[in-house]
C-alpha cells in the first residue's frame, strides 16, 4: 500500500506480478480501479532530498 494524498493506493498482484492498480478516497471511502495506465513495467522507490 503506498499513501498519497488524499487516497490510498494498493498494487493488484496475480502469480507475483503486478496486474493492476485500485484506489480509495480517504475522506469518502470511494474505490476505483485504474485501468488507463497500460501494462506496469517498473516501480522505483525515490529518497526524500
Amino acid at each position: 500500500m503506498d499513501v498519497f494524498y488524499g487516497y490510498y493506493h494498493f498494487d493488484v498482484m496475480r502469480g507475483g506480478r503486478q496486474v493492476g492498480m485500485l484506489s480509495v478516497n480517504a475522506a469518502t471511502g470511494q474505490v476505483w480501479y485504474h485501468t488507463w495506465h497500460g501494462e506496469f513495467i517498473e516501480k522505483r522507490e525515490m529518497a526524500r532530498p
